[in-house]
């Protein structure tokens, strides 16, 4: 990473995290010159709840808007070399200022992450001109949300429900694939998408209870346990205080930890289910209920998660391809088309 160094408007306290965080500012300077609008901080970094293998997540806001779909692919590429470098696991997000004004649900939660749960770190600070999406674009964003957590576990481009393991054969049946790179430089496997997985599905559940955005893994658990309190809460409390707090979202070695481990990732997959099943719910009343351009998202989500012989959904589809609207017509077709072909 470059040598030259940064000064940062907020220091994380932790000297190494300030250098890597300069070093990709640097980078990114460099490359980019003059295209930055600034650099912010998100997650426990950024609210002074880091523990030893928390990651780093940096927004990168690019001025007004990419130039074209190269700049944002060789952002991404960039901030990818930058990740592979990095002695902690690092994750960057490159945007457009342009993208975090539009009043759509399709970047509510990103709009809100940005103004609320961010440090201004270098450049400008816009959060102040960022507009709060309505809370309908947040409950949203936030039901669609856990599929990207649900797929990556998976390995998988398609949910089909009801779920199974990750990886019925593995010891914590799949949900400890992802490693996490440790002080030693070596890279072990890791919680890390389990309480990402526990943690999206709760604040999914919490927003589509009371229209409440979250910003953090802790405000989830919190949430959740006064907002709703059912039979999950003691999962999603248990997930986050073990995995996280108490073994530093590594695998632990005694094995009573690794049974507790076990136990956790089986109620996980039932968790999961009861999610989708809500999904479903919701799903249905947004193609019958919700504006045009909100229908439209909530077709392109539906491609990704698929509810065999549902004959309320199948119906709603053919109604929508009746539509006046060319976009939802077409959209509604295309979605069914894509269920028959991987239902075969």
């Amino acid at each position: 990473m470059s040598e030259v160094m940064y000064t940062l408007a907020y220091s994380t306290q932790h000297p190494k995290i300030d250098q890597i965080l300069q070093g990709v500012i640097g980078v990114f300077e460099k490359v980019f010159l003059g295209r930055i609008r600034g650099y912010y901080l998100q997650g426990s970094y950024g609210n002074g709840n880091a523990i030893t293998n928390s990651d780093l997540d940096l927004y990168v806001i690019f001025k007004g808007n990419f130039h074209d779909p190269e700049e944002a692919k060789k952002a991404m590429s960039l901030g990818q070399s930058c990740a592979q470098s990095s002695s902690v696991l690092l994750e960057i997000k490159p945007g457009a200022e342009a993208a975090l004004s539009l009043a759509l649900a399709e970047n509510a939660g990103i709009a809100l992450n940005f103004k609320h749960s961010t440090q201004f770190l270098y450049g400008e600070d816009i959060r102040n001109q960022i507009s709060n999406p309505t809370s309908k674009d947040w409950v949203q964003w936030a039901m669609h949300a856990p599929q990207t957590a649900l797929l990556v576990t998976r390995a998988a481009e398609v949910l089909i429900f009801p779920l199974d393991y990750p990886d019925v054969q593995a010891e914590f049946y799949g949900y400890e694939h992802q490693t996490i790179p440790c002080a030693d430089g070596i890279n072990r496997p890791s919680s890390k998408w389990l309480v990402s997985t526990v943690s999206w599905l709760a604040t999914a559940l919490v927003a589509l209870k009371t229209g409440q955005y979250i910003g953090s893994k802790q405000e989830a658990v919190e949430q959740y346990k006064i907002s709703i309190n059912d039979e999950w809460a003691p999962l999603i409390e248990q997930v986050y205080e073990r995995c996280r707090n108490r073994w530093q979202y590594l695998i632990p070695i005694q094995a009573a930890d690794r049974q507790q481990l076990r136990s956790m990732c089986q109620e996980t997959l039932e968790f999961s289910n009861y999610f989708l099943s809500c999904y479903r719910d919701f799903v249905l009343r947004e193609l019958y209920e919700a504006q045009p351009e909100n229908r439209i998202l909530t077709l392109k989500k539906l491609a990704r998660i698929i509810y065999p012989e549902d004959q309320e959904i199948m119906n709603a589809l053919k109604r929508l391809q009746k539509s006046d609207q060319v976009m939802l017509k077409q959209k509604a077709h295309e979605i069914e088309e894509n269920i028959r072909r991987i239902l075969g």
